[in-house]
């Protein structure tokens, strides 16, 4: 098993996002430390010691904690090397930054790489392709709620993103050199669970190596940077929307010709990973409602039929027409972020059967006034998710699907600069009652509106005038601005 590292070399330099444009571009020397300085204690905080007893000896390696949306508990994501085989009892997770040492709640290991441990227990052999690729696991650690978002940042597009010649850190601990005596710089503890005791901990040094991406293949990165054994874990870093984000798990060194490598983080991870921790909601119709009271015939589908790639809304719930979504965690910023819990999803077509078709991801142009689908991430595929508490007082369908939720779009200007927060809002005021009598259910009234906090709009559908309604005012009385991911 290969770990890898590398001296830091301080080229540090300011990330254009992080300029205020009313100053002069000089900034001084004094301020280019204080930044170098908070970065490299952020990254500190974010990435763990791992040590562990496999097959009856010890053994080290990484892992970094990755700001991933959980109620209850931090992710840390490693090399699946660094976990299979590995009893609980015998994992210790060190934050390398102060004197704590968080118990493991639960941790998993990739499948493809657990089934290659179990078959080859007696008879180990090289990892194939695959094998490397699915080399990863994850550890959840309990949040302590005063401190709820960890880690770096991560962001799905960029695992589909073609990063050949693109620049990379990977930074991680290894056993102290003398002189130093390890890095211990920093006492408070977002990372410790209530009632956790500190213990003494082994001395190591953070170490970061920079270089560039030489191979970009669907699941893995290979990159020029050296490496040493022990770093197995550790994250592989570049900037996104000028913040420090998380693009793979290192967990190959250099061997046979090939340099160091990487599992990307990207939909097969995330998926996993996902299952592990019971995340995302799958296999959901969008559903306009704020009350489980009406029969389904009385409530509104966001539905793609086979001749339009545009969304309609469809009135009435029929499992053989309705539309199924994966809806998914798909952008984190760091935990150092002004808004750490800015998190963003994004809606994959659930195909009812047959294969996955290309064009799979939801677009929600809030400047055309359009719902579409799309065959890569675009900007207009991420979404905010405000779930709406206040409504959630019919209790007829306890569980996850009673949940109500705002579903937003970003605007911003030329700039790149955030602007105003649109709102997904659907109606059915153009259905008549001929309409229903011929079963012509569906109509294009699918929009976006200004989000205006607090505000919920349950309209009425003017062919069914005996549905339950909530009065608006006239322009917005037959507006639904609230969703619930249905089951069916």
């Amino acid at each position: 098993m290969d770990s890898d590292s590398e001296s830091y070399d301080s080229g540090f330099e300011l990330d254009p996002g992080d300029i205020d444009p009313s100053r002069d571009n000089d900034i001084s020397p004094k301020e280019v430390e204080r930044l170098k300085l908070s970065k490299t204690q952020d990254r500190q905080r974010w990435i763990v010691r791992l040590q562990f007893k496999q097959n009856g000896e010890d053994r080290e390696g990484n892992g970094f904690y990755v700001n991933i949306p959980h109620p209850t508990h931090h992710i840390i994501l490693t090399a699946g090397h660094n976990l299979v085989g590995v009893k609980k009892e015998d994992l210790k997770i060190y934050q390398a930054s102060k004197k704590t040492s968080p118990d493991p709640a639960e941790f998993y290991v990739s499948t493809v790489y657990q089934k290659k441990y179990t078959d080859e227990r007696r008879n180990p052999k090289k990892a194939t392709q695959e094998q490397e690729e699915a080399d990863f696991g994850a550890i959840l650690v309990k949040k302590n709620f005063k401190y709820p978002y960890l880690g770096f940042g991560f962001a799905l597009k960029l695992g589909f993103d073609v990063l050949d010649q693109a620049r990379f850190d990977l930074t991680g601990y290894k056993d102290a050199d003398d002189n130093t005596g390890g890095d211990d710089n920093n006492d408070d503890d977002e990372n410790q669970a209530p009632g956790q005791s500190q213990k003494e901990k082994p001395k190591w040094d953070a170490v970061t190596s920079e270089g560039k991406c030489t191979a970009c293949l669907p699941n893995q990165l290979e990159y020029e940077m050296e490496t040493e054994k022990g770093f197995s874990g550790a994250p592989v870093i570049m900037p996104h929307k000028d913040h420090d984000t998380a693009v793979a798990i290192h967990n190959y060194g250099p061997s046979n010709g090939r340099k160091s490598r990487g599992t990307r983080i990207n939909e097969k991870l995330l998926d996993e990973v996902y299952g592990w921790l019971q995340i995302g909601f799958y296999d959901k119709a969008l559903q306009a409602s704020m009350t489980s009271l009406g029969p389904l015939q009385e409530r509104l589908y966001l539905v793609f039929t086979p001749d339009s790639n545009r969304a309609v809304v469809r009135l009435g719930y029929d499992q053989e027409i309705v539309t199924k979504f994966d809806i998914l965690p798909a952008y984190a910023p760091p935990s150092n972020h002004g808004f750490p819990n800015d998190f963003r999803y994004v809606f994959r077509l659930k195909p009812a059967k047959g294969k996955v078709p290309e064009k799979r991801w939801v677009l929600w142009n809030a400047a055309r006034q359009t719902v579409s689908l799309t065959s890569s991430l675009r900007d207009f595929c991420f979404v905010s998710l405000l779930e709406d508490k206040a409504r959630r007082s019919v209790e007829l369908e306890r569980g996850r699907d009673e949940k109500i939720y705002y579903v937003h779009v970003e605007m911003k200007n030329g700039q790149g600069e955030s602007t105003e927060l649109k709102e997904l809002r659907m109606r059915a005021a153009d259905l008549t009652e001929s309409d229903i009598v011929l079963d012509s259910l569906e109509t294009s009234e699918v929009f976006f509106e200004r989000h205006k906090r607090g505000k919920f709009l349950f309209g009425k559908i003017p062919c069914m005038p005996t549905v339950l309604y909530k009065p608006a005012i006239q322009w917005e009385e037959f507006d639904f601005n609230l969703f619930r991911f249905y089951s069916g």
